[in-house]
């Protein structure tokens, strides 16, 4: 056996079993973050402890010393600290306050992607502010989570042996992360995958299901996504559209979204199924400027109102936000233009190719409105008024131009997000092909903002790397919740 596994093994024997099970992080452990939660059982009178961690692999107390990075003092048995580097070895002790020294070393490595590199890939802080110093962003172009100083502090590790280029990379607010990408996943901080969706093809009518856009952690442990439903559609004389039996021959194969909630055992408990509402409705005028398919709506978007129990959705192609009530499913309201037999525009005067919907808790809708059909258009945030009666239109409080660093011919197509903060405060991200997430105020000052950019070797110079979404962790007991959620 090689001396250095002798020593790990040694000092495990000195831990008792119950012992080993509290000490966190876990021997030999290679983390993929560098705020790093410790914890250690008590021990009998201590009216506080010592956490000492030190630079390399050491196991006697000369070495130990000479190499002490960081002291933390604290008064409970877990803390989070942050160690300097991505690809560094680390020792660690704790000592019960009023101990010289103490006689067991802990051990664990960090460890690196490319992305966490600073010649690789970085956030670019443009506008700094203290004020938001314990929030953390995380981008799901580069899969990383950084501070507010633009430092890398967490990567996205392989789930499942895989190394997934994820959507919708997010704080579930539930202690743990989750995303999209061929399936999706709730992980812990370890990346640990906690849950995954099914993929049995019972909402696509596939071999398998095709999530898209969002996912979402509900309450109570139930999960809410966006799956496509594929069907078989005939175009009528009328314009008007008719769903048909499978039949490949004559009618091109449509897909309409389904927003479907799934139960922890993955079963479906709800579903909204927009080709069940659409024959009563004026979107069976509506049809795809392309020859294929007939129906794409693309829906892109949710928000889940747990006080008002109803859900937003965004529809982009044809420039519509819908109310719906859950569970019953009916729609209470509908904001955009209608479709007619023989329109030529859908551009509502309020927002256009919209990718995302968020409520916030004093009742506005905000909005981030990409104008791709607004020819030379910035993409836009927007805050609405909600009417009085269903019937009536949403009312423009404000809307702001999302300044960018790339010119875009064909407009921001994809992506972009809005986040309400607790403070009233918003958090936003402009998305591909630029990416620039910033902060604003109600009177919209910017208060923080930051560009993400990737290291391009062949034209020596840093470009922007586009993010489909980010995210925000808005407070320092959040960002706890999801480390210390993780020592199970």
């Amino acid at each position: 056996m090689p001396s250095v596994f002798k020593t790990i093994f040694c000092c495990l024997l000195l831990l008792p079993p119950a012992a080993q099970a509290q000490v966190w992080p876990k021997e030999s452990s290679i983390l993929n973050y560098r705020l790093v939660g410790f914890k250690f059982p008590a021990k009998s009178k201590a009216m506080g402890y010592i956490l000492e961690i030190a630079a390399g692999y050491h196991n006697d107390e000369q070495h130990f010393r000479q190499n002490i990075i960081k002291t933390e003092h604290t008064t409970g048995t877990k803390l989070i600290a942050e160690v300097p580097v991505f690809g560094g070895q680390y020792t660690w002790r704790v000592m019960a306050a009023g101990e010289k020294s103490g006689k067991t070393f802990h051990h664990f490595a960090t460890g690196s992607v490319p992305e966490v590199t600073e010649h690789n890939s970085r956030l670019r802080v443009t506008t700094p502010a203290s004020a938001f110093a314990d929030a953390y962003v995380l981008l799901d172009g580069s899969r990383v989570m950084y501070d507010m100083k633009g430092e890398p502090v967490w990567y996205l590790p392989l789930i499942e042996g895989k190394s997934l280029v994820p959507r919708d990379l997010k704080s579930t607010g539930f202690g743990t992360v989750s995303l999209l990408e061929s399936n999706v996943y709730e992980i812990s901080w370890d990346g640990n995958v906690l849950w995954k969706g099914p993929n049995t093809g019972q909402i696509s009518h596939m071999n398998r299901e095709v999530y898209h856009h969002e996912f979402t952690r509900l309450p109570g442990r139930h999960y809410m996504v966006y799956a496509n439903e594929s069907l078989y559609c005939q175009l009528n004389p009328d314009s008007t559209f008719t769903i048909v039996a499978d039949d490949r021959t004559s009618n091109p194969r449509s897909f309409l979204g389904a927003l479907v909630e799934y139960d922890e055992s993955g079963n479906v408990v709800w579903q909204w199924n927009t080709s069940r509402y659409y024959p009563a409705s004026d979107l069976q005028y509506f049809r795809s400027t392309t020859p294929a398919p007939i129906v794409d709506l693309h829906e892109n978007s949710f928000f889940f109102d747990e006080a008002e129990k109803c859900i937003y959705v965004s529809i982009k192609y044809i420039n519509r936000i819908m109310k719906i009530k859950y569970p019953e499913g009916t729609v209470l309201a509908t904001w955009g233009t209608k479709c007619k037999a023989a329109y030529t525009s859908l551009d509502n005067g309020l927002f256009s190719d919209q990718h995302s919907i968020r409520r916030s808790a004093d009742g506005f809708l905000y909005v981030f409105s990409n104008n791709v059909t607004r020819h030379g258009k910035l993409p836009e945030v927007e805050k609405l008024k909600m009417p009085a009666y269903a019937g009536d239109p949403l009312i423009k409080v404000w809307s702001m131009a999302c300044s960018t660093s790339v010119v875009a011919p064909e407009g921001y197509q994809s992506g972009g997000n809005v986040w309400s903060l607790p403070d009233q405060c918003l958090f936003v991200s402009t998305a591909g092909p630029d990416n620039r997430v910033f902060i604003i105020n109600d009177a919209r000052k910017v208060l923080w903002s930051a560009e993400a950019e990737k290291w391009s070797e062949g034209e020596q110079k840093w470009l922007p790397l586009a993010s489909y979404r980010a995210s925000i962790i808005a407070s320092r007991k959040e960002l706890e919740e999801l480390i210390f959620s993780s020592m199970k």
